[in-house]
Formats: structure tokens, C-alpha cells, sequence
């Protein structure tokens, strides 16, 4: 597979909780995995590790130059 570079519009997809690509989704496999595996004792909310607020100031950024 390698590496991939996602762009804005796909960092932004990632960081939102609505869409069908959205991190949170991602890491829930890996807090059962960790829970499993005894490196976390209780379930973790990724909901606020998360945010989307960088992507909107790089966002308002590229639009105004």
C-alpha cells in the first residue's frame, strides 16, 4: 500500500464526525485492541483528541492568499 499524503479536503473528511471515512471510526479498533491487550483499563472517547479546528484556519487560509 505506502504512504498517503491526504490532502485538506480529505483531512477534513477525517476529522468530521458525519463522515463515512471519519477517524473516530479508525480508532475505536485500536482502543479494543489496547483494552485487550491491557495497555488501557477503561474505554477512551476519541471525540475530543480530535478536532477539525486546525483543518478550518488552514482552510480560511488557502482560500484568502
Amino acid at each position: 500500500m505506502g504512504c498517503i499524503y491526504p490532502d485538506l479536503k480529505v483531512n477534513k473528511a477525517l476529522f468530521n464526525p458525519e463522515s463515512e471515512q471519519n477517524i473516530y471510526k479508525y480508532s475505536q479498533p485500536i482502543i479494543n485492541f489496547m483494552i485487550s491487550q491491557g495497555l488501557l483499563y477503561e474505554r477512551i472517547t476519541t471525540a475530543n483528541l480530535f478536532t477539525q479546528e486546525i483543518l478550518d484556519v488552514a482552510d480560511k487560509k488557502t482560500t484568502i492568499q
